[in-house]
């Protein structure tokens, strides 16, 4: 789109995320093509497939490096930060997050600037800076999320803050009245009985510990059951198994609803 006037013009198909080169005439993307995610800079030039996904990408002021949060379980923003050199190559910086957001250049191009969520079953963000070579340090922290957004050329940040606490409420069909449904402090809704008593989630912050929490809870409001560790994804038609999946060995379980024992 010029900065004057006109309409948008379009470039290519399937991008999630894009960061200008210093030039101002390239691009870096994050796209994907046939089932596959793909960091192309320039645009169409694979410059590196992630084993996972990449959440964001930043050009640094120099043109010479992509900054990446990388992720290695699909749909899951646990992780940490990498940077991609114009050959390929991939450098872990820093690792071991329990979510991470958006990442930034530090305006002299020597960190990597980036919020993410550190400890056991943490969600809300923090602001790290990251060097080249590994050394992390702290730059924003406090009570609530902090969400880096972007840096100035003087090293000013954009930052959103706020509380991130999602929540669970269902309505039973003969019902007027809504139930809140969510447990501790990170509920996240995987599934719902089909007779619409039960639904299955997992915790996924302090309450859930390292690699999350699944349980069950009645559509009634009472009290939730714990099934076991993982993240939740479905029950069965019968409603005596719950899939998760085990974050630590990244294997599918069933965990049963009643009695018995997982698979």
């Amino acid at each position: 789109l010029p900065m004057g006037s006109g309409a948008p013009r379009e470039l290519v198909e399937g991008v999630r995320d894009a960061d200008w080169a210093p030039n101002g005439e390239e691009v870096a993307i994050l796209r994907t093509v046939d089932g596959r995610e793909r960091l192309q800079f320039p645009i169409g030039k694979d410059l590196h497939l992630p084993s996972g996904f990449f959440g964001n990408l930043r050009v640094s002021p120099k043109g010479d490096l992509v900054a990446v949060s990388e992720h290695p379980i699909l749909l899951d923003f646990r992780g940490g930060i990498a940077v991609v050199d114009l050959q390929g190559k991939k450098t872990t910086l820093a690792e071991g997050f329990e979510d991470v957001g958006r990442v930034a250049w530090s305006p002299d191009g020597k960190e990597v600037w980036f919020s993410a969520a550190f400890g056991a079953g943490a969600a809300d963000h923090t602001i790290f800076a990251v060097t080249l070579d590994g050394k992390r340090r702290q730059l924003v922290s406090g009570p609530g999320h902090f969400a880096l957004q972007d840096v100035s050329p003087d090293g000013e940040l954009l930052v959103a803050h706020g509380m991130r606490r999602p929540v669970i409420v269902a309505r039973a069909a003969a019902s007027a009245e809504e139930v809140e449904l969510g447990w501790l402090d990170y509920s996240i809704l995987a599934d719902i009985s089909a007779d619409g008593r039960r639904i299955l989630f997992a915790e996924q912050a302090v309450g859930g510990g390292p690699g999350y929490a699944v349980y069950t809870r009645n559509t009634d409001g009472s009290p939730a059951v714990r099934l076991g560790k993982g993240d939740a994804h479905s029950l069965s038609n019968n409603g005596r198994w719950a899939l998760a999946h085990d974050m630590t060995t990244h294997t599918l379980q069933l965990l049963p609803t009643g009695p018995g024992q997982p698979r």
